[in-house]
């Protein structure tokens, strides 16, 4: 009988340690901050006069990278060590201006890159024109990849290589990764 009481005893106080350490996250939770942040960068795109054209595939080469680091962000920065998890929200590229006229990515692609992890957008048939926006959805589990790399805390390249119609041209694409963040600073 004694040990039946024991054992009561004993299951009593773990159920209610439990419950008691089940009410404490609960409570910790309630201290969350959620903040929106844009992290970003500008490939400055460049078809020099002469770029050699592929004869693999129609039109002259172009690549370019940026690095966007997360403490930019004042925010990311300010609970960097308190981060609970990044939620990507919209990922878009956008022209931000073209020098010397007109020009179209005739095949390409976006790359956002962060160790061995790798988002990538093809780019078809695309006019670069100011204001121009590419929408780079997640219809392959690109923006999963990205939120994955960013849950850890790494920074990431954004990298652009294609082909255009033209040579002789330059533009200025503005990558833009929309994330809901949370953090606790408890």
């Amino acid at each position: 009988m004694k040990t039946l009481s024991k054992t009561c005893m004993i299951l009593m106080v773990t159920l209610l340690l439990g419950a008691t350490l089940s009410s404490c996250e609960k409570i910790k939770s309630l201290a969350d901050v959620k903040f929106n942040s844009e992290l970003g960068t500008d490939l400055n795109v460049t078809v020099g006069s002469g770029t050699e054209k592929s004869t693999q595939i129609a039109g002259y080469t172009f690549s370019e990278s940026a690095d966007v680091n997360l403490h930019d962000d004042q925010n990311i920065d300010k609970y960097f060590d308190k981060l609970k998890g990044f939620e990507v929200q919209e990922v878009t590229g956008t022209v931000k201006s073209v020098i010397s006229g007109p020009v179209t990515i005739t095949n390409g692609k976006l790359s956002i890159v962060s160790g061995a992890s790798t988002a990538t957008w093809l780019i078809k048939n695309f006019q670069v024109q100011t204001n121009a926006t590419l929408t780079l959805n997640n219809n392959g589990g690109q923006w999963d990849i990205v939120n994955g790399f960013l849950n850890d805390k790494k920074d990431f390249t954004v990298t652009v290589e294609g082909t255009t119609d033209k040579d002789n041209v330059s533009f200025t694409l503005h990558v833009l990764v929309k994330v809901k963040v949370t953090a606790n600073p408890l």
